[in-house]
């Protein structure tokens, strides 16, 4: 989950303390999450950020763990690392700006070289099902 494009430039490099960045599993492909695993941050010191990862498997087994930003945590086998990336989105402003259509020949990079804060979490395959869709919102 990426938050904060541009960040540092346009948007700050933090993530908000008190939010709750959500990742809801839906196992069987009926369009509803049964399990989740939600992120919250505290307020930033010294550059950084903790952070409570919460897993709620659906089925009890739930867990909590602590991290630190910019640093791999795991616990339970899911693992999980909140910083700053490169942000991997293309777009050409410029091009957008002229009326051209998305991904025109020659098109540049507007975001190139910018970064993004992000979440990534590694799920062992328990957690998943046989028609697995993910989805992330911030509350």
């Amino acid at each position: 989950m990426t938050v904060n494009p541009a960040a540092g430039v346009i948007s700050g490099t933090t993530f908000r303390a008190g939010a709750s960045y959500e990742f809801l599993i839906d196992k069987d492909g009926d369009a509803r999450d049964e399990g989740k695993v939600r992120i919250q941050f505290d307020a930033p010191s010294g550059g950084q950020q903790s952070y409570k990862v919460h897993v709620i498997r659906g089925e009890g087994g739930n867990s909590v763990f602590r991290g630190t930003t910019n640093r791999v945590v795991e616990s339970d086998g899911v693992k999980a690392y909140a910083g700053l990336f490169d942000d991997p989105f293309f777009f050409d402003l410029a091009s957008f700006n002229d009326g051209a259509t998305f991904c025109q020949p020659g098109d540049s990079d507007f975001f190139l070289g910018l970064n993004t804060s992000a979440i990534v979490i590694e799920l062992p395959t328990s957690m998943l099902g046989s028609q697995v869709g993910i989805w992330g919102r911030t509350v």
